[in-house]
């Protein structure tokens, strides 16, 4: 399985505290915040890939509002669905 980075990691140092999961069918959820800094809170963001490491971009979003000292994990369940906690 080949990953590369998702497109939407910036490079410039704000995005934070990734996480990564893997479902019973090789599907794949990799979250983080983006646009934290010292103090300030961020934007959830998670890429979804599928089994062959396509990014699925109808799968994969972003949601604002992450408090400061904020943490994400992302938990893949016997279902196969993916939960992510902030």
């Amino acid at each position: 399985l080949d990953i590369r980075p998702p497109t939407a990691l910036s490079r410039k140092g704000t995005d934070k505290h990734p996480s990564i999961a893997c479902n019973g069918a090789g599907q794949i959820v990799l979250a983080w915040i983006a646009g934290m800094s010292w103090g300030s809170g961020g934007e959830l963001r998670w890429s979804f890939f599928e089994r062959d490491g396509s990014q699925n971009l109808r799968q994969s979003g972003r949601s604002e509002g992450v408090s400061a000292w904020s943490l994400v994990q992302v938990i893949a369940l016997p279902s196969g669905r993916f939960v992510i906690f902030y």
